[in-house]
C-alpha cells in the first residue's frame, strides 16, 4: 500500500522540526540563565560586604556553635520580660500615609512587612495594653530600634517597637538571609476602642512613610470553637512572593526555593505565623 504524504512522512519537515525544538530549547534555557544571573547580581549589589566583616562573622558562628556543644550558647527566651510602653508623645507629630497596600509586601526603611494583627491576649510584653503584631522579614538580624507609627482615622500615634527573631538561632546561627521577625507595638489606650487601625515602621521616630499596612481586627468575644491546620505556602498553587531582593519570577522563584533549602525554611515561617495569627 503506497505511503501517503502526509507530514509525519517528510524527513525535510521533521529535522526542520526538530531544529526549531532544539532552538526553542536553546532559547528557554538560555533566558532562564541569565534571568537568574541577573537576579543574583542584584542580590550580590544589595547584599556586599567587607571582607574582614566576612571573617569576624565566620569566627563568631564558629565559637556560637562550639558553645552550642558545650550547652553554653545563648538561646533567645520563648516568653518575653515586660515591656515599658515608650510612646514619642510630645513634639512629634507624622503625616498621614499616603498609600495602602494589603495584598503585598510593604517595604519600610528596609524592613518588609507581610501582615499585621491586632493582639488582644493577655501576654507577658505589654501587660496593660492590646499589641499589634506584625509579620516582617529584614537582611539579617536587626540590630537598632523600630518605631512603630501607628493611626486611625483621626489620629496618629509613635511608639517604640520590641523585634523579636521567629528563628532561633540554635537552628542554623547564620545570619546572611532574610530573616523573620515579629514586631510588638503596644497600642495607647486611646486607640483601643478603634475600628480601623494602619501600622508603618520607621528605623528613627517621628519620621512618616508614604505606605502603611491595614491591621487585621477581629474583636470577637464569643469564638465558635474549632480546629485549623496551617501548611506551607505552596509555591505552584498560592500566589505568595518572596521580600526585597529575592527573585519573583515564577520561574526563577521556583529554582530559588528548590536549590535555597537555609533561606527556603527561614522564608516558611512567615506565612506559618500568618496562618495562626489569623
Amino acid at each position: 500500500m503506497p505511503r501517503s504524504g502526509g507530514f509525519w512522512y517528510s524527513r525535510r519537515k521533521l529535522a526542520a522540526m526538530c531544529t526549531v525544538t532544539i532552538f526553542l530549547i536553546m532559547a528557554i534555557d538560555y533566558r532562564k540563565k541569565s534571568m537568574m544571573e541577573m537576579e543574583d547580581g542584584k542580590r550580590k549589589e544589595k547584599q556586599s560586604s567587607d571582607f574582614m566583616d566576612d571573617i569576624d562573622y565566620a569566627l563568631e558562628n564558629m565559637k556560637y556553635m562550639r558553645d552550642m556543644q558545650a550547652g553554653k550558647a545563648e538561646i533567645r527566651p520563648v516568653v518575653a520580660k515586660e515591656q515599658s510602653v515608650v510612646e514619642y508623645y510630645w513634639w512629634c507629630s507624622i503625616d498621614r500615609f499616603k498609600d495602602i497596600r494589603n495584598n503585598s509586601w510593604v517595604e519600610n526603611d528596609g524592613l518588609y512587612l507581610y501582615s499585621a494583627f491586632l493582639d488582644t491576649r493577655e501576654n507577658s510584653l505589654y501587660p496593660w495594653n492590646d499589641v499589634i503584631q506584625i509579620l516582617t522579614v529584614s537582611f539579617r538580624t536587626l540590630r537598632h530600634k523600630v518605631y512603630c507609627n501607628i493611626y486611625n482615622e483621626k489620629r496618629s500615634a509613635v511608639v517604640e517597637g520590641y523585634v523579636r527573631e521567629i528563628w532561633q538561632r540554635g537552628w542554623d546561627p547564620r545570619d546572611h538571609f532574610y530573616i523573620s521577625n515579629l514586631v510588638s507595638c503596644p497600642v495607647p489606650k486611646r486607640f483601643q476602642s478603634s475600628s480601623k487601625l494602619y501600622v508603618s515602621i520607621s528605623n528613627s521616630s517621628c519620621r512618616a512613610q508614604r505606605v502603611a499596612m491595614p491591621i487585621r481586627i477581629d474583636r470577637t468575644k464569643h469564638r465558635k470553637e474549632a480546629v485549623a491546620v496551617c501548611v506551607k505556602g505552596m509555591d505552584f498553587q498560592i500566589p505568595l512572593t518572596l521580600p526585597g531582593h529575592s527573585p519573583n519570577l515564577p520561574l526563577v522563584r521556583s529554582e530559588y526555593i528548590a536549590r535555597n533549602r537555609q533561606q527556603k525554611r527561614r522564608h516558611e515561617l512567615i506565612p506559618y505565623n500568618d496562618c495562626l495569627y489569623r
